[in-house]
This record gives structure tokens, C-alpha cells and sequence, in this order.
């Protein structure tokens, strides 16, 4: 039987995340739960007791924690407490904080970077603060959130966080 105190490693575990100063940072993200959010809005804001986001791409930030709207009923809940899974004829929350790994990513050619792997447009009338979306970045699936001009939050799973940080350790290398 496994202890029930042993932490999972973190994916980001023996890996390099590359900085050049004044330029770009890659770095792990604040600690987040993240749930998955399905099903009527309005009966996810009563249940969770928070505002969801009114556009759809869009986030809508709390001070522990953040809803991004992803789809038509499809949102993701980054929560820096850990909440019970729910289910109802309305909706579902899902714990699916283990499936995933939260990178920062900063500065002011932060865009650039991100240019390197995914086929969005960055510049911020395209792209503004608040937005995020589901995309891919170098050939694996991604969500992307720009909290700021020059700071995104990219969600990658487990599964390719080491190919993710390598890919992103060359594109800055490519940019100094």
C-alpha cells in the first residue's frame, strides 16, 4: 500500500529552464489545483461561489484563484485550495490537478518565445491580457492564459513537460 503522504514528484524534477535577464524567464508557475469545469455556468458559480468569466477566451481572476473559459461549457479552475470533486445534472467539477504543470513565462519577448512553438498571434490587439485558449505549441496540446503584456501561464501536461522545456531552452537560445 503507498503512503498516503508521498508527494508526487514534480515534472519539472532535474530539468533546466532557461532566463536570459531583462528578456525572458521560464519558470514554474504559482501552485495551483486545477479542476475542470463542465456544464452550465450558472449553476458552477453558485456551487463554486465565484464569478465566472462573461467572455468566452477569456479569464476571470480572484485573489486565490482564476477561471478560464475555454469553450462553449468548458472552463478550467486554477485554485490554490483544494477542493471536492461535484456532480450534478448541471454540471461536473473534476480534480485534474495531477494531469498537468504550470510554466511561467515573462518578460518582454515572452511573445516572441511562445511564436517559436505555437501559430498564434501574439500581438496584444490579437491577443489581449485576459485571454487564453487551448492550443498547440510545438506539435503537443498547451492552455495558454496572458495574465499580462509581458507574463503567460501555460499549462502543459505531465506527459510532454520535459519536451515542452526543451523546446523552449533552444527557442531562447535562439533569441539572444
Amino acid at each position: 500500500m503507498a503512503d498516503a503522504n508521498l508527494q508526487r514528484r514534480s515534472a519539472l524534477d532535474g530539468l533546466s529552464l532557461q532566463t536570459i535577464s531583462g528578456v525572458v524567464s521560464v519558470s514554474p508557475a504559482r501552485a495551483y489545483h486545477r479542476y475542470s469545469l463542465r456544464g452550465d455556468a450558472a449553476a458552477l458559480q453558485a456551487t463554486l461561489g465565484i464569478a465566472m468569466p462573461t467572455t468566452p477566451l477569456r479569464a476571470e481572476v480572484h485573489t486565490d484563484r482564476c477561471v478560464l473559459w475555454l469553450g462553449p461549457d468548458e472552463w478550467l479552475l486554477l485554485d490554490t485550495q483544494a477542493r471536492a470533486a461535484a456532480t450534478s445534472a448541471d454540471y461536473a467539477v473534476v480534480d485534474v490537478t495531477d494531469r498537468s504543470t504550470g510554466l511561467s513565462i515573462t518578460g518582454p519577448r515572452a511573445a516572441d518565445l511562445l511564436s517559436a512553438g505555437c501559430p498564434l498571434d501574439f500581438d496584444i490587439a490579437a491577443f489581449p491580457n485576459g485571454m487564453c485558449v487551448r492550443t498547440i505549441f510545438a506539435k503537443a496540446e498547451i492552455v495558454l492564459w496572458r495574465v499580462s503584456a509581458e507574463n503567460f501561464y501555460v499549462d502543459v501536461w505531465r506527459s510532454f513537460v520535459p519536451y515542452k522545456v526543451g523546446v523552449l531552452n533552444v527557442a531562447i537560445r535562439d533569441l539572444d
